[in-house]
């Protein structure tokens, strides 16, 4: 590992990139081979002040996709399950909505995004045992986004149908299963999926912008904001940096655990990290997805990583396979995509030899008929509405999820290449892009693809 990433060099870019970001914590870990590195910066609650600690846990959000692929895989070497078996093989009752879905969809297709299962349904079931059945009762209603397997469209539902898989063919809770077959066998210290593990430890609370006082962040009230029962989507678990290192090693290492254990076959690692589906078109870097894993194209190699986001905190992990190089940020508010930017380039990117790809730009010529464009796209959360104005494509876009709803202002999407768009600035850590599938006899798309989600045209 470079001689630059040492304990003292990394605090000092944390600290300096929390500051310019408005991050009031972070925590972070970078591994090559057998050396690992670790910094904190802040605080994990800016009301008490209480500060970042070496092994402070914060939420990993839809980065416990990747935990939950694993789990799927640690029981399909246990011979508990197979992965092209429908999902209603071990859920008898499991009911979507369409016949065929509910007969059909595979556990491979929960977990590479292609079941077509809309993916934002995140509803409150409320606590206990049986949480994860009560919400697969209730997707008995959920459209399709794109024909199963047929597409991408990114599913925190399918993951949550995953979970309840897991719970039946292990006769565990999936916080049990997560313990039995990867939190102990990886001997991870610092690593919990329930709130009842929380009290004493060190923890993180997420952080929401402060409407009174503009510039600041204030603390959430409590640790879980999000449905429990969206735990194998990224609801629950909360990790150390260090811990979710340890936990990308294993998958580095060919499935052996840094303390000896096996926890995966080789075959399941290999499984998780080829490429099961090419997006669209690619978010950034992000151009193909594993089980799991997402994959990044990057100069000078490829990634396997995943980033997460709950309310108030976010999470990033990357792995570069050939420099065996794992890094892991977490923060707890502020600019957080920035910040992970600046931190990974700094530290990450001399390490491996990597970088990201040049951000997109709007072409100097638009297409000639943008009014093929024009039209209403709905998914489960998303709707957006397309028209023109002035010669200009405009996009007014709603969030709803559950009894909440957001509308965003109207903002002006750019040409980019053939029916793909921008509606970002290209100094955006993360452009906002989208694109245009499914032409009809008339030459009119019926899928807008944007956000790693498919939305189908209504009007």
């Amino acid at each position: 590992m470079s001689e630059l990433i040492n304990p003292e060099n990394l605090r000092l870019v944390l600290d300096a990139a929390a500051k310019e970001y408005g991050v009031p914590g972070a925590t972070f870990s970078i591994s090559q081979g057998d050396h690992c590195v670790s910094a904190v910066t802040g605080v994990l609650n800016s009301e008490d002040t209480s500060p970042v600690l070496a092994g402070s846990m914060f939420q990993i959000g839809s980065v416990t996709k990747v935990v939950t692929a694993t789990l799927i895989m640690c029981l399909k070497d246990a011979g508990l399950l197979d992965l092209d078996e429908p999902a209603r093989t071990y859920l008898p009752d499991l009911v979507l909505g369409s016949s065929e879905a509910s007969k059909t969809v595979t556990i491979r297709q929960l977990l590479n995004h292609t079941s077509g299962i809309a993916g934002d349904f995140m509803v409150d079931c409320g606590t206990g045992s049986d949480v994860l059945e009560r919400f697969v009762d209730r997707c008995a209603a959920l459209p399709l986004a794109h024909p199963i397997g047929d597409g991408f469209s990114y599913s925190n539902a399918a993951y949550n149908i995953a979970g309840r898989v897991a719970e039946k063919v292990s006769g565990l809770t999936f916080d049990a299963a997560l313990k039995k077959y990867l939190f102990n066998p990886l001997g991870l210290k610092r690593t919990v999926s329930a709130l009842v593990e929380v009290p004493g430890r060190s923890v993180s609370a997420g952080h929401i912008p402060d409407l009174e006082d503009k510039g600041e962040w204030k603390p959430l009230d409590t640790i879980y904001k999000l449905p429990i029962s969206g735990a194998p989507a990224g609801s629950t678990v909360l990790m150390s940096a260090e811990d979710l290192v340890s936990f990308a090693r294993m998958h580095l290492n060919h499935g052996v655990a840094d303390n000896g254990k096996r926890v995966l076959s080789e075959e399941s690692v290999n499984e998780m990290q080829k490429v099961h589906v090419t997006l669209p078109m690619p978010m950034r870097d992000i151009s193909k997805w594993g089980l799991g894993w997402f994959i990044l194209e990057s100069n000078g190699g490829s990634l396997i990583g995943h980033d997460g986001a709950t309310i108030g905190q976010n999470a990033y992990l990357r792995v570069h396979l050939q420099s065996k190089t794992v890094a892991a940020l977490i923060v707890n508010g502020g600019a957080a995509n920035e910040m992970a930017l600046n931190v990974l380039e700094q530290v990450m990117d001399p390490v491996t030899g990597v970088s990201m790809n040049t951000a997109p730009t709007a072409a100097d010529a638009q297409p000639q008929d943008l009014s093929i464009y024009e039209g209403e796209y709905d998914s489960l959360a998303f709707n957006h509405r397309i028209y023109l104005r002035d010669g200009k494509l405009l996009k007014k876009s709603k969030l709803r999820l559950e009894d909440f709803e957001s509308e965003e202002d109207e903002i002006e999407i750019k040409h980019i290449a053939e029916h793909q768009f921008l509606w970002s600035a290209s100094e955006d850590a993360y452009p906002a892009v989208g694109c245009f599938l499914d032409f009809d006899n008339a030459g009119k798309p019926q899928t807008f693809f944007a956000g790693l989600r498919a939305c189908k045209r209504i009007g």
